[in-house]
């Protein structure tokens, strides 16, 4: 399989040039993968969702801390699932089979809806990602990046540079992480400039493709030999800080957060150290993406979140530039 390749790499080699020098992984942790083709794998705050691109209509979720299986749903029975990522609640599915994308219920595996991708049929929708406000998809047959609106509506497309067979996806604190499947490659790649950041050779197995992040590692699937057996799935350690937990935090100030979880307005109740004082709130949403900033002047202060995606948010409270604590809430 990968000995037909090695001619479309060596001309690769000569077309394309990566600024990033390669690097080795980091390693920590690797778990089992239900399957022998992760095309791609998901994050849904807590477990990881997997497809099956050998067995069509299968998805996986899977404890990251031992592989385990804790739930399978088949959906269409002539779905192919490729790439695949969590928004607003609901998990989205390439399908390669004909060129589609799916909006899937996982309590179920009830299909809510289908889009078209931005090319034809003939297409092979691959990694897909979500940022917090738009999706990212790509086509791994002609080696375009699309970034796209809620309804799958072209916002831009970028083409040329993703190599031979650009596979598996992950949008990490403004970047956007792709595995090079011919190459045995991964890379980190600027969303502004679409500059290559880092570029990462692996060396544990072949066909790098299911690519995830879950606000602190990176989880990639590869396969451990040239064949249908299992893929394994590793945890990668990127260097970036451990996501914050209330019960970590040091009360430095008299904070009251309610209510938690919330629908539609949360409230600050907090105790001022001086009459004057003021403390800034930012929030975070769990990609590690900063969405909203506000001052608090008051004793109780109300934050509108009805327009939140349902999920887990991360704020941290800072006066004169320093972060003086933090914490979480949920939107339901």
């Amino acid at each position: 399989m990968k000995n037909e390749n090695y001619i479309l790499y060596f001309i690769l080699l000569i077309g394309f040039s990566f600024s990033a020098k390669a690097q080795d992984l980091n390693i920590i942790h690797s778990i089992p993968s239900p399957v022998g083709l992760s095309l791609d794998i998901a994050f849904d705050g807590q477990d990881l969702w997997i497809g099956n691109g050998y067995e069509d209509s299968l998805l996986y979720k899977v404890s990251r801390v031992d592989g385990t299986v804790l739930k399978t749903i088949i959906v269409d029975p002539l779905l192919t699932p490729a790439g695949l990522t969590f928004a607003n609640g609901y998990l989205f599915v390439t399908d390669t089979g004909p060129s589609l994308i799916h909006k899937i219920d996982t309590t179920d595996g009830t299909i809510i809806q289908t889009y078209f991708p931005p090319f034809d049929m003939d297409g092979y929708p691959s990694g897909l990602t979500w940022d917090g406000s738009s999706f990212w998809l790509i086509n791994a047959n002609a080696a375009v990046l699309y970034q796209l609106d809620t309804d799958f509506e072209v916002i831009q497309t970028i083409p040329g540079i993703l190599g031979s067979f650009g596979s598996g996806l992950a949008f990490v604190n403004e970047s956007l992480w792709y595995t090079e499947n011919i190459t045995d490659q991964l890379f980190a790649l600027d969303t502004v400039d679409f500059d290559i950041e880092q570029t990462f050779d692996i060396t544990q197995g072949i066909y790098p493709n299911g690519l995830a992040f879950d606000g602190q590692y990176l989880w990639l699937a590869l396969a451990n030999a040239n064949d249908f057996d299992v893929d394994s799935i590793y945890q990668i350690d990127l260097g970036l800080p451990p996501p914050v937990s209330v019960d970590d935090q040091k009360q430095v100030v008299d904070l009251n957060v309610f209510p938690n979880p919330v629908d539609e307005v949360l409230y600050f109740d907090l105790e001022f150290e001086s009459p004057h004082h003021s403390y800034e709130l930012i929030v975070y949403n769990n990609l590690g993406k900063q969405i909203r900033s506000q001052k608090i002047e008051n004793k109780i202060t109300s934050v509108d979140v009805k327009n939140l995606s349902p999920g887990t948010y991360i704020f941290t409270l800072k006066t004169n530039n320093k972060t003086i604590q933090a914490g979480q809430f949920v939107v339901f």
